[in-house]
């Protein structure tokens, strides 16, 4: 009867949930790091902030975690800094692709993209290679658990009323000019 403990049974998937929830926690750590260095730490004057925050309590982060991360991004003892860099490229048959990612290493993110770009039969190019086509239409927040700007070209899209359902909301005024 080896290996038909209970009790193993039961830490093996509490281990599998604690990994799930800790790589959550993790990336929505990271994206309150950057909301509060880009925007200061109090909830009241920061929007991204507030909102990162209700998604926080929506994914159950403990409070002490929020409070840990924001006290930690607004006193500069984060060894980490993490930037949003902006990739442009092709896909396959020549489709316009940007790829907006949050990174701590420029370099091996860069290595990362281009890799996928040409495993998939892509040209990653250069800054502004794409992006005069395009025009922000609406924001995915749960997309690689980063917020990812998904654009299309200059035309209203049809697809906009089929991922309303997944959870897409519309981008802010003004912002179909930049």
């Amino acid at each position: 009867m080896s290996g038909h403990s209970k009790w193993n049974n039961i830490k093996r998937r509490k281990e599998a949930t604690d990994a799930v929830k800790a790589k959550i926690f993790t990336k929505i750590g990271r994206e309150i790091t950057v909301c509060v260095k880009e925007g200061g730490p109090d909830p009241a004057s920061n929007n991204k902030l507030r909102d990162l925050i209700a998604k926080a309590k929506q994914n159950n982060v403990p409070n002490d975690n929020i409070e840990r991360v924001i006290k930690k991004a607004a006193g500069d003892g984060d060894k980490n800094n993490y930037e949003n860099n902006v990739y442009e490229g092709y896909g396959p048959g020549g489709v316009a692709v940007i790829v907006d990612c949050l990174t701590d290493n420029k370099n091996r993110t860069a290595a990362d993209v281009r890799h996928y770009f040409d495993k998939y039969g892509g040209n990653l190019g250069t800054t502004g290679c794409v992006s005069f086509m395009f025009t922000d239409l609406f924001l995915l927040p749960e997309v690689f658990a980063v917020l990812a700007l998904i654009q299309t070209p200059h035309k209203t899209p049809a697809s906009l009323s089929i991922s309303s359902p997944m959870g897409a909301f519309p981008a802010p005024p003004g912002s179909e000019d930049s």
